[in-house]
C-alpha cells in the first residue's frame, strides 16, 4: 500500500510540474530584463530538481514505468538534462561527450542515473565534477564522472561496488542514507548497465584530461551496452548549458 501512495503521489507532483513548465516558458519568452530571467532560470531549475525527486521517489517504490514512444536523444542532451537536475549544476565540465544516440526508453532512465551520480560529485567536491565518455569496440560506451571530494576508504568502497554489482536490495534502512545509490542501482539493473566506483588515486587506467587538482576523489565509471545506443548522424554542436567544455 505504502509503495503505491508513493507511487501516486510522485506521479501528481511530477504532473504539476509538467503543468507550471509552459507558463513559466512563456515568461521566459517576454522577459528582456536580465535580472528577472535568472530569477526565472532559478525558479525553472528548481522545478527540475522537483520532477527529479518525485521520479526518484517512483523509482525506489518500483512503480515508474518504461519511457514508450519517446524520440532518441542525444548522448550530450542526456548530459545536459542531467546537469539541469542538480543543485551545483555549474560545477559540471564536460572533457568531450560522444557522438552517440541514447534510445528513447533509456535516454530519461540514464539521464537519471547521471543526474544522481554528478549531485554527488559536486556536492562534496571543490572542484567541479568532470564527465567524460570512452566508446569501446564492441560499441558499449563509458561515462566517467571524476571529482576532487573527500573520496571514500576502500573498505566501503569495495562493499558498495559488491552492492551495485549484485541485485537490487528491498528498500530498507540503509536506502534511507543512501537514496541516490538505491536509484541509480535500479535504473542500471533495469538496462542492464554496469556500475562501478574507484577512488581516484587508484585510477589512473581511466583517467581522461580531467584535471580536479589532486588525486583525492572518486571516479564513477557507467558502462552503457551497445543496444541501448546508436551513432548520431551529425554533432550536436556547442557546450550544453551549465555544462563547461574543457576539463
Amino acid at each position: 500500500m505504502w509503495r503505491e501512495i508513493c507511487d501516486q503521489t510522485a506521479l501528481r507532483i511530477e504532473t504539476l510540474t509538467e503543468q507550471v513548465r509552459p507558463a513559466l516558458d512563456a515568461l521566459e519568452s517576454d522577459e528582456a530584463d536580465p535580472e528577472r530571467v535568472q530569477r526565472l532560470y532559478d525558479v525553472d531549475h528548481g522545478i527540475s530538481r522537483m520532477r527529479r525527486t518525485a521520479r526518484d521517489l517512483r523509482i525506489l517504490a518500483g512503480r515508474c514505468p518504461d519511457e514508450i514512444g519517446r524520440s532518441p536523444t542525444s548522448l550530450l542532451d542526456v548530459v545536459r538534462v542531467a546537469t539541469s537536475m542538480i543543485e551545483h549544476y555549474g560545477r559540471v565540465q564536460a572533457e568531450g561527450i560522444a557522438d552517440r544516440v541514447v534510445l528513447g526508453h533509456a535516454a530519461d532512465d540514464l539521464a537519471a542515473l547521471l543526474a544522481a551520480l554528478l549531485d554527488n560529485a559536486t556536492r562534496y567536491s571543490p572542484v567541479p565534477a568532470c564527465v567524460g565518455t570512452h566508446v569501446f569496440g564492441d560499441g558499449s560506451l563509458l561515462v566517467r564522472i571524476e571529482d576532487g571530494g573527500p573520496g571514500m576508504d576502500p573498505a566501503s568502497l569495495e562493499k558498495l561496488n559488491r552492492t551495485l554489482a549484485g541485485p537490487v536490495r528491498p528498500v530498507g534502512a540503509a536506502t534511507v542514507r543512501r537514496t541516490g545509490f538505491a536509484v541509480v542501482h535500479r535504473l542500471a539493473r533495469k538496462h542492464g548497465m554496469e556500475l562501478a566506483l574507484v577512488n581516484r588515486g587508484a585510477a589512473r587506467a581511466v583517467r581522461g584530461r580531467c584535471n580536479t587538482g589532486d588525486q583525492s576523489g572518486t571516479v564513477a565509471m557507467v558502462t552503457v551496452p551497445p543496444e541501448l545506443l546508436t551513432v548520431l548522424d551529425r554533432p550536436t554542436g556547442g557546450a550544453p548549458p551549465h555544462v563547461r567544455e574543457g576539463c
